[in-house]
């Protein structure tokens, strides 16, 4: 259980529920599968999997959460296709024109068609919650995903109320000045990849890649007023990532030492492994995201509360 991309979300209200609460409150939303004649079906799964009943996984005060969404695959160039040959022979048969409104009725009568017949495409989405640090992370690079976790966390619970994260310092602007002053904070070290963005010019963007970030060819853009909007990072040697001016993180990749002390521990089973695994991911990313607010100057909403060191 490593997370590969963040969307990182404050939680603006308490939250009391205890995993063994949540649990049940999610398994009032358990995942069932696509009906014949739906397009989709999105509800909660056990981070175990289909078979486990446990809808939360719970170490040290962070909640392991899982939304899998089924969605059937209709082609749009296919569905084209047979509208386009049931318009012409209804056309044919009655010898006249088909317009808008009845050639749309009669795309919904080929959905509903197609839609029993329709192969499936499966994704599930992993998250986990911090109440007592005030933190909700999603494991994706969709924001449209994570909204739709968040839609699904608020119709499940009544209410829950969560807000992106926000810093005092503009991310953009403070990327750009580990760069210019080649002085990146105590931890990090910056990659060989960035995108860089002129905030006044339409399309004025330059990709680097494969590029030493200190040397004159990027040290030229920056001082030409470009922004850093995209930077890859490594922390502590323990993780790199990729860190968008959204605050977003993708691309995140555990390094091999620390996958190798959950392999040690040594495990008889899928659930002990994921158990031990999420037990160290979530310990190293208490350090990483609070070094990264702080490197930000902190959380911009009072109303949040303050990100504790683990």
């Amino acid at each position: 259980m490593w997370f590969k991309n963040l969307r990182l979300y404050r939680l603006t209200g308490p939250f009391t529920l205890s995993a063994q609460a949540l649990d049940q409150q999610l398994a009032s939303r358990a995942f069932a599968p696509c009906a014949r004649t739906a397009t989709f079906s999105y509800g909660w799964e056990s981070p175990f999997g289909s078979t486990n009943p446990l809808q939360v996984h719970a170490v040290n005060g962070c909640l392991l959460i899982c939304a899998r969404r089924d969605e059937k695959i209709m082609p749009a160039g296919v569905l084209r296709h047979m509208v386009r040959n049931k318009v012409a022979a209804l056309e044919q048969s009655q010898q006249r024109k088909v317009h808008k409104r009845e050639r749309e009725a009669i795309r919904d009568e080929v959905i509903q068609d197609v839609l029993p017949r329709a192969l499936l495409r499966s994704s599930l989405t992993h998250a986990y919650l911090w109440p007592s640090q005030g933190w909700l992370i999603i494991d994706t690079a969709s924001t449209k995903a994570a909204e739709a976790l968040i839609g699904l966390l608020r119709a499940t619970l009544g209410s829950f109320v969560v807000e992106p994260l926000s810093v005092q310092h503009t991310p953009a602007a403070v990327m750009t000045q580990w760069l210019m002053q080649r002085a990146m904070p105590a931890g990090l070290v910056a990659e060989d990849e960035c995108v860089l963005q002129d905030p006044f010019q339409d399309g004025g963007t330059v990709r680097c890649r494969g590029l030493d970030l200190a040397g004159a060819e990027v040290r030229a853009h920056l001082e030409a007023g470009k922004l850093v909007t995209r930077l890859a990072l490594c922390w502590n040697e323990s993780l790199s990532l990729v860190l968008e001016q959204d605050l977003a993180i993708k691309r995140l990749h555990f390094a091999d030492l620390l996958r190798s002390r959950s392999e040690d521990i040594g495990h008889e089973d899928a659930a002990a492994q994921l158990d031990a695994d999420f037990a160290i991911m979530t310990l190293e990313l208490s350090r990483v995201l609070t070094a990264l607010v702080q490197m930000f100057g902190g959380v911009a909403s009072a109303s949040q509360p303050a990100v504790q060191a683990a």
